[in-house]
């Protein structure tokens, strides 16, 4: 079936683009690893000047307007040179309010607060913690003391479904 979305898709980030990560249940903490001022750059079907960020975690770049630029330039306490407004964490968001030529289009946003360190989540003490119940009460119990990032984790499952194949009377 085809996804309404489909015909919005360009090569830079936009709402359709948040939309999909946000129902992928997707964090939207990005690291701007740089951003290139662009000049005669094609953005939305028109050649122009832009400042544009570009992110670590793969996603499209943002062409930045104005607001998020100050948001950038800010929240890093940056210059107004592009070239060093490098490897800073932020948060998108969507903002239904966003006005396009006195029309409201919505448009991505950055939080205008640092976002909350990403944790990297290791499957390691889980899986040993399981590894230690010796029948089904105990491995109960592990899993319900278990983060629900580490619940999340496929390895941690698996580990957890065959220890309770092994615990569980056949």
């Amino acid at each position: 079936m085809p996804n309404y979305r489909n015909v919005y898709k360009s090569d830079h980030l936009g709402v359709v683009d948040l939309e999909e990560l946000v129902e992928q249940g997707k964090p939207l903490v990005f690291t701007v690893t740089k951003v290139k001022q662009e000049e005669g750059a094609m953005v939305a079907g028109s050649k122009g000047n832009f400042n544009i960020a570009y992110f670590k975690e793969g996603i499209k770049p943002l062409v930045l307007n104005a607001t998020n630029a100050n948001t950038i330039r800010r929240l890093g306490g940056f210059g107004t040179d592009v070239d060093t407004w490098l490897n800073l964490a932020v948060e998108l968001y969507i903002d239904a309010s966003v006005k396009m030529k006195g029309q409201v289009v919505g448009g991505v946003r950055i939080r205008t607060t640092s976002p909350a360190p990403r944790v990297e989540v290791s499957d390691v003490t889980a899986i040993a913690a399981l590894g230690s119940a010796t029948d089904m009460g105990q491995l109960n119990a592990i899993w319900k003391g278990l983060s629900a990032d580490e619940k999340k984790l496929a390895t941690v499952i698996k580990v957890a479904q065959d220890i309770k194949s092994k615990l569980t009377p056949q």
